[in-house]
């Protein structure tokens, strides 16, 4: 079986950062204790915080009061003082085979700029920048600069309609918005005449908008409004840049926002807090990716999502470590872009979802498109359950039967993986995401009586016991309502309510199995999404599909399809296409549960972790 393998591939590894003993140790250590060792180990302080957590009025909570801090010093500026400066922090390839590589030195210098160039805009602490933009290095640049002057961030997905994003917008109330003229992520696409029309919707406006010249194209720039990004740094030299005061920060100011619809009938901010997010980050990225200073990690989640702000920008640029950035997502069609950026690169870890494996494999059984890596030295996967014929492929074929293949499981609200298979540690067991990491109270709580399951392998709601410092610590706008949405009294105490389901087994290994939503009730009938989407996945011209829900004041909730062909085909066609899935799903689950719309899509929208972004979805259909 392939998880013996696996097992004992992991067992030759050896680490280099915590050694199993300091892992277990770490373990048996208290809540308090594990929090003030993050805090006095992986942040520099300017100001020594004074208690490690205080509950404020539960489930109002602070951690590290009192402490001051200086996050671009922790970030990048403290690498300028050591052996890393002139080492390779982002290695960005785009999809025109453009490269551009930023040492510790360089990025640093351009995120500086740019921060003295938003100053002379109006930009203060404080102040939001809406980040609209795809996988380039400027996004991560945008995100320090902000750092360096205390500003907060907020990324937004660059594929997201004009509607949505007016949304947003409004929402975050940014002063800036950084925005690029065209994307090359797949087919040339045209943002900035998305951002024109989002503002000509909005009922609040930015003072700029700033634009990244990805091609040479022409785009509409409005006056005194729109400014070129190059043109703006021209203008600022390294003297001034330089003379920027350091930027110190309480330990609660926010950090970034992260804007959501998740949980929200309407979208959402949700901010992190400086000191918790970065310690987290730095810690967690250590504990689980084990970074050596020789090694060149590749998260290919795209720069908007959490798992990028902990585990390709934020964590790694504080362990001093060399991110890989690809400008595309990995397919099947260009599957030789991996292993032509593996092997230039010398990328001995990967962070990835089994979709991106799944197109690997197809590109080697149907095109034939696979190459022998012999650097690839650990792979993780983000918290999805992988069939056995695609994990046997991953280690024997891939891995050369030798690579140990770890999950990872992470949520957007708590800012940072909670559970984790690590490397030289851990057990791997088949559909297991792991054992809690040291610091997190992980509970399963019974959705209809609120009481904690202590059974073995009893499915539940997954929630957080004790505050994490990595967590979403309130919304932009809406106090009460933060509390209301994410923190539930069960059994007698406030607990943090995910929304995903799983279990333990008898060994605290914890297993995931799918969102408490997933489950719906269709004309009477309770329906899990994913078995309506396997039925339409059966119909011999449909590539993969996405089901979403929407209210129905007469059948409660109905269902709406949207689909990807294998290959183009007339719309004349569809009629008898939608026939012939009706077909399958009848013939599958039943006539109750057919969807009352099917939609035929290029593309599903996907987020970090390959997943499809149901939400982005919803709004589509909404808007039908």
């Amino acid at each position: 079986m392939v998880y013996e393998l696996i097992n004992e591939a992991n067992k030759k590894y050896k680490r280099h950062f915590l050694t199993p003993e300091d892992i277990d140790n770490l373990k048996k250590m208290p809540y308090m204790d594990v929090a003030d060792y993050v805090g006095k180990n992986f942040i520099e302080w300017e100001e020594q915080y004074s208690q490690v957590f205080e509950y404020n009025k539960p489930p109002r909570y602070t951690f590290f009061k009192g402490g001051r801090l200086n996050p671009f010093y922790n970030i990048l500026e403290k690498h300028l003082y050591s052996k890393n400066k002139n080492k390779a922090a982002i290695i960005w390839r785009g999809s025109d085979y453009t490269e551009k590589i930023f040492t510790y030195q360089s990025i640093a210098f351009e995120a500086s700029k740019l921060a003295y160039a938003f100053k002379k805009l109006g930009v203060k602490k404080g102040d939001r920048v809406l980040i609209y933009l795809p996988n380039i290095p400027e996004a991560v640049i945008t995100m320090l600069a902000c750092v360096r002057i205390g500003a907060v961030h907020a990324l937004y997905h660059y594929s997201y309609s004009a509607e949505a994003l007016k949304e947003r917008i409004e929402d975050c109330e940014p002063s800036i918005i950084v925005t690029t003229n065209y994307s090359l992520t797949g087919n040339e696409l045209d943002v900035k005449t998305k951002v024109d029309e989002a503002l000509k919707k909005s009922n609040y406006q930015p003072k700029h908008v700033v634009v990244v010249e990805r091609i040479p194209k022409k785009a509409h720039m409005k006056p005194l409004r729109d400014l070129w990004y190059h043109d703006l740094l021209s203008d600022t030299d390294f003297k001034e840049a330089m003379t920027l005061e350091p930027t110190i920060l309480n330990s609660d100011e926010p950090l970034f926002i992260m804007i959501t619809t998740t949980h929200f009938v309407e979208p959402k901010g949700l901010a992190y807090s400086i000191a918790g997010f970065l310690a987290w980050a730095h810690f967690t990225f250590k504990l689980i990716f084990d970074p050596k200073d020789e090694d060149t990690i590749w998260n290919m989640s795209d720069v908007a999502w959490m798992n990028s702000h902990n585990y390709k920008i934020y964590g790694p640029l504080m362990a001093g470590t060399t991110s890989v950035m690809f400008e595309d997502s990995i397919h099947m069609q260009n599957a030789r872009r991996f292993y032509g950026i593996v092997e230039r690169y010398n990328v001995n870890k990967c962070y990835t979802s089994p979709r991106v494996i799944r197109a690997l494999m197809s590109a080697d059984m149907r095109k034939r498109v696979f190459e022998r890596l012999d650097n690839l030295e650990l792979f993780f996967l983000g918290g999805e359950q992988i069939d056995e014929e695609l994990l046997n492929w991953l280690f024997k074929k891939l891995g050369k039967s030798k690579m140990p293949v770890l999950n990872v499981y992470s949520a957007t609200e708590l800012g940072s993986a909670i559970t984790a298979q690590l490397p030289g540690y851990s057990e791997v067991k088949q559909n297991s995401v792991g054992q809690p990491l040291p610091g997190v109270d992980l509970g399963i709580y019974d959705s209809i009586t609120k009481t904690k399951i202590k059974c073995h392998n009893e499915k539940g709601l997954v929630s957080i016991e004790k505050p994490l410092m990595s967590m979403c610590s309130k919304l932009c706008h809406g106090e009460e309502l933060f509390y209301k949405t994410f923190w539930k009294n069960f059994d007698g105490k406030y607990v943090f309510r995910i929304g995903d389901a799983g279990y333990f087994d008898e060994e605290s290994h914890f297993y995931l199995t799918g969102r408490i939503d997933d489950v719906i009730h269709v004309g009477g009938k309770r329906i899990n999404l994913q078995q309506v989407e396997d039925a339409i996945n059966k119909h011999k011209l449909i590539k993969e599909s996405a089901i979403i829900i929407l209210n129905d004041e007469k059948k409660g909730d109905s269902i709406i399809a949207f689909c990807v062909l294998k290959k183009n085909v007339d719309e004349s066609s569809y009629s008898l296409i939608i026939d012939e899935i009706n077909e399958v799903i009848i013939e599958e689950l039943g006539e109750s549960v057919l969807p009352q719309e099917i939609k035929f899509v290029r593309v599903l929208p996907k987020g970090a972790e390959g997943n499809i972004l149901k939400d982005l979805l919803k709004e589509i259909a909404m808007q039908m």
